[in-house]
């Protein structure tokens, strides 16, 4: 195993919570940003701007499940 630099603490605010750049710096940090939001979100974080919202449509009403009744077993009879 590696040594991360800088340990958990780093790789989280580096790869879970990157840092968005600024207008003038920069594509290279653009690119860079792009990846490691790529890569958090591979660890299941979600972006407000990913997720699509649409509008919620009412549904109809579950139907209503019947229980089926088990016929009783008769109790053996007879024997040897």
């Amino acid at each position: 195993m590696r040594v991360l630099e800088g340990g958990i603490n780093t790789w989280f605010t580096t790869i879970i919570k990157p840092e968005k750049p600024t207008e003038n710096q920069p594509a290279s940090d653009f690119e860079l940003y792009t990846f490691r939001k790529a890569a958090s979100m591979y660890f299941g974080v979600v972006y407000p701007d990913q997720v699509k919202t649409e509008p919620i449509e009412k549904k109809a009403a579950p139907k209503k499940i019947m229980p089926v009744k088990k016929k009783k077993k008769m109790p053996v009879e007879g024997g040897c």
